[in-house]
């Protein structure tokens, strides 16, 4: 299916027709895409902003740079020099200033930072080494946990569960189990047997409780006393 387009209609539209610069001045001819590129980056004619005074001016390749600058009068042919008037001395003499000053803070800034750097560097190796000592410390600190079946003291509590209970039973003959513990009191293995007869033993049954010690040692607990 065909389409009939007006010409003037598809060349207002159209990417690729020839446009004017719209920069004053600009007699050149651009297609229309690529205008605004050519106005603000490759015009001849465009407007730059000037690197002495940091106006902005219309570029003109007749001007080296801007017709109302402050700073310069004009320009030499060597990059390195240009020509000033004694007014417009003092104020490059007192951009130089500036600069100058904002040098030197820049300068100390920095040797703020590698001081503090250097600080914090320091404080890094101490924590490594206190780290190591720490370690250290825990490898060569064994904390053992109490046993309550190893006695070494002259002092241990002994708790019976349901006392009054027992020494009922064992009154009325009902039960007659008697309590027996054993505990550790060397470091060197040596048991110590405790016994306690509810209703006393030999000549004190039924009148009063009574407490048998007996020594043993080894893994089987053979009976030394």
């Amino acid at each position: 299916m065909c389409y009939s387009v007006d010409q003037n209609t598809h060349l207002k539209k159209c990417d690729f027709e020839m446009k004017k610069c719209t920069n004053a001045n600009c007699t050149k001819l651009i297609i229309r895409k690529n205008v605004s590129k050519h106005a603000l980056y490759q015009c001849d004619y465009r407007s730059i902003r000037c690197q002495s005074c940091s106006l902005l001016y219309r570029a003109d390749p007749l001007l080296k740079h801007c017709p109302d600058c402050k700073g310069l009068n004009g320009v030499s042919d060597k990059a390195d020099e240009c020509y000033v008037t004694r007014e417009q001395m003092s104020f490059w003499m007192q951009r130089i200033k500036q600069l100058e000053t904002k040098d030197e803070k820049l300068t100390d800034s920095e040797n703020e930072i590698t001081a503090l750097n250097k600080k914090v560097e320091e404080q890094e190796r101490l924590i490594k080494c206190l780290q190591v000592e720490i370690q250290t410390l825990k490898q060569n600190t064994t904390v053992k946990k109490p046993n309550p079946n190893v006695l070494l003291s002259d002092i241990h509590v002994w708790k019976i569960n349901q006392f009054m209970k027992k020494r009922n039973q064992a009154l009325s003959n009902y039960y007659s189990s008697n309590f027996i513990e054993k505990y550790f009191y060397t470091t060197q293995g040596q048991k110590l047997e405790v016994t306690l007869y509810f209703n006393g033993v030999l000549e004190s049954v039924g009148k009063s409780l009574s407490i048998g010690f007996k020594t043993l040692k080894g893994a089987f607990d053979d009976s030394v006393t």
